[in-house]
C-alpha cells in the first residue's frame, strides 16, 4: 500500500491560489507572477491596464520593456530564490517611464515562480534628477565664487563694512574679515551658518521676508535689522543687498552691512535729550505766556500805549518759541512712531472754512490777499482734523512767510479716489535742485538758512509724515521766480 502524500493536496493548492489571486487583484500596485523563464502566469487588473493587452502566457519583458529585451539585472538570471526580496529600477518601461520592480520567490500552482510588484517612480526619478541638477549648479556656483576669490579677496576683506553672501538655502557661503571679527566667529564656524542663526529673534521674520525679496530679484536699501554676536551682544545694522546672478539665474544675495549700533545709541540719547528739554521748556513758557496776558489785561491804557509794541514783540516771540517746541515734540513722536491720530469722517471744505478768518488775518498782516477756492460735492474723507489743520497752517504760514507781495490761494478739488488740497503763492519759487530736499528733517533753503525767517526746518517733514499716516501724499510744483504750489492728497473714507 502506498503512503498518502501529505505534501500534495490539490484542494489545498486550489484554495491557496484563489486566495492569492483575490489578494493580488485588490492591491493598488501592478503585480504579476512569472515562471523561471519569465512567462507570465498571472497579472492583476492594475498591471493589465498598463499593458493594454492580454498578458498571460507572454514573456514579461516583451510587454513592459520598450526594447522587448530582458533586463540586464533581472533576478531570474540568477535563479529563483525563496525567503529573499530583491528590488531593481528599470528605465524605458511602458513608453519611456521608470519603474521600481520588487521580486520575491514563491510557489504558484505547484510551480516555482516569482512575484513581481511594479511601482511607477517616473515623477520621483525626475524630481531627484532636478535636485541633483540643482545641487550640481550650487556646487558649480560656489566653485566659481571660490575661483574668483583671489581677484576680489583683498578688497572684500579690507572693507570697513561687513559683507556676506547668502545662498538660496539661506546659508552664509562667504563673509569678509570685518564681519568675522565683528561677529566673533572663525571662518570655519561662520561659513555654512544659516542667516537666521545670527539674527536677533525680534527681527527674524521681517529679515527673512527681506531676504526672499532679494532672492526673487529685488534690491533692498538702508534696511535696518539686528545681529547677535557670538557673545550674545545685540548690534544694530543697516543692510544694502542685491541679487547675485549666474547667467540668468539668481543664485545668492550679496549684502553690505554697516554697524549702526553707536549711531542708534546717539540718536536715542538725542531724542531723549530733545524730549526732556522740550518738556522742561514747555511748562515755564506756558507760565510766561499766561503772565504776559494777565499783565496786559490789567495794564493801564497809558502804559499800554507806551509799551504796546514791546508787548506785541514779546508775545510774538513767546508764541514762536511755543511753536518751535511743539514742532520738536511732534517730530520726536513721529520718529518714534508714537504719534496718535483721532480719525473721523468729515468734510475738508468745512475745515478750510473754519480756518478762513484766521488765514485772512495772517495774510493781511503781511499785506497779502488770501483767496479761497473750494470745489463742490467733495467726498467724505477720514482724517484727524487737528493734524490736517496743522499741515494746512504750516503750508499757509510758509506761503505767507516767503511771499512779499501778491496773494496766497487755498483750493480743494475732487480727484479719482480722494481729495487734493493745495496752497499756491506768488513768492520767489524754489530752485529745481532744492525740491528733493524740501521734506527732509531740519531742512532750510534759500533765505531761510540765514535765520531771517526762523523756524526749525521740521514743518514740512512733520507735514509729510502726517499725510503719509493718512494714506495720502504731499508734493510741490514750483518755478523759480514765479511762486510755488504745495499740495497734499487724502483718500476717500
Amino acid at each position: 500500500m502506498k503512503k498518502k502524500d501529505k505534501g500534495n493536496n490539490p484542494q489545498k493548492d486550489l484554495i491557496q491560489d484563489q486566495f492569492c489571486q483575490t489578494l493580488l487583484k485588490t492591491i493598488p500596485f501592478g503585480m504579476e507572477i512569472v515562471d523561471e523563464k519569465g512567462t507570465i502566469l498571472f497579472v492583476n487588473d492594475k498591471l493589465q491596464e498598463i499593458y493594454g493587452e492580454e498578458a498571460v502566457g507572454k514573456k514579461c519583458w516583451e510587454l513592459y520593456k520598450d526594447n522587448k529585451e530582458q533586463c540586464s539585472n533581472c533576478p531570474l538570471k540568477k535563479g529563483i530564490k525563496f525567503d529573499r526580496t530583491e528590488t531593481i529600477e528599470v528605465e524605458h518601461v511602458c513608453g519611456g517611464r521608470t519603474f521600481q520592480i520588487t521580486h520575491t520567490g514563491m510557489i504558484y500552482s505547484g510551480r516555482k515562480a516569482v512575484l513581481e510588484i511594479f511601482q511607477d517612480i517616473t515623477r520621483r526619478r525626475k524630481a531627484m534628477e532636478r535636485v541633483k541638477a540643482y545641487n550640481r549648479l550650487v556646487k558649480v556656483t560656489i566653485k566659481e565664487l571660490r575661483k574668483n576669490e583671489t581677484k576680489y579677496r583683498s578688497l572684500f576683506d579690507d572693507a570697513l563694512d561687513m559683507i556676506h553672501i547668502v545662498d538660496k538655502e539661506g546659508r552664509i557661503v562667504d563673509a569678509n574679515q570685518t564681519e568675522l571679527e565683528t561677529m566673533g566667529f572663525s571662518r570655519e564656524e561662520y561659513i555654512g551658518k544659516p542667516l537666521l542663526d545670527i539674527l536677533h529673534p525680534d527681527y527674524r521674520k521681517e529679515t527673512k521676508s527681506a531676504l526672499e525679496k532679494v532672492l526673487s530679484g529685488q534690491e533692498i536699501r538702508a534696511y535696518e535689522t539686528a545681529f547677535i554676536t557670538r557673545t550674545g551682544e545685540k548690534i544694530m545694522v543697516e543692510v544694502n543687498a542685491v541679487p547675485q546672478e549666474e547667467g540668468k539665474e539668481i543664485v545668492a544675495a550679496r549684502a553690505v552691512i554697516r554697524d549702526i549700533t553707536e549711531r542708534k545709541r546717539i540718536e536715542r540719547l538725542k531724542d531723549e535729550f530733545v524730549s526732556m528739554v522740550s518738556h522742561e521748556l514747555r511748562t515755564p513758557l506756558a507760565i510766561i505766556r499766561e503772565g504776559m496776558y494777565v499783565m496786559e489785561a490789567n495794564m493801564e491804557e497809558a502804559i499800554k500805549q507806551k509799551h504796546g509794541r514791546t508787548l506785541d514783540i514779546t508775545k510774538r516771540n513767546i508764541n514762536r518759541l511755543g511753536s518751535l517746541i511743539d514742532d520738536i515734540l511732534d517730530y520726536q513722536k513721529l520718529s518714534a512712531g508714537k504719534m496718535e491720530y483721532d480719525m473721523k469722517t468729515g468734510d475738508v471744505n468745512s475745515l478750510v472754512r473754519e480756518l478762513e478768518s484766521e488765514l485772512v488775518i495772517l495774510a493781511q498782516d503781511k499785506g497779502l490777499e488770501l483767496k479761497i477756492d473750494l470745489a463742490e460735492d467733495l467726498p467724505q474723507i477720514r482724517f484727524d482734523a487737528d493734524r490736517i489743520v496743522q499741515v494746512l497752517m504750516n503750508l499757509v504760514n510758509n506761503a505767507i512767510k516767503f511771499t512779499d507781495k501778491g496773494s496766497v490761494t487755498v483750493t480743494t478739488e475732487k480727484t479719482v479716489g480722494g481729495v487734493v488740497v493745495s496752497v499756491e503763492d506768488t513768492g520767489p519759487g524754489i530752485r529745481e535742485e532744492d525740491i528733493p530736499h524740501l521734506f527732509k528733517s531740519f531742512t532750510q533753503l534759500g533765505e531761510a538758512k540765514s535765520g531771517k525767517f526762523g523756524g526749525t526746518g521740521l514743518g514740512l517733514a512733520i507735514s509729510n509724515s502726517i499725510i503719509q499716516s493718512h494714506g495720502g501724499k504731499i508734493w510741490v510744483k514750483s518755478e523759480y521766480g514765479k511762486g510755488s504750489t504745495f499740495s497734499f492728497s487724502l483718500p476717500i473714507a
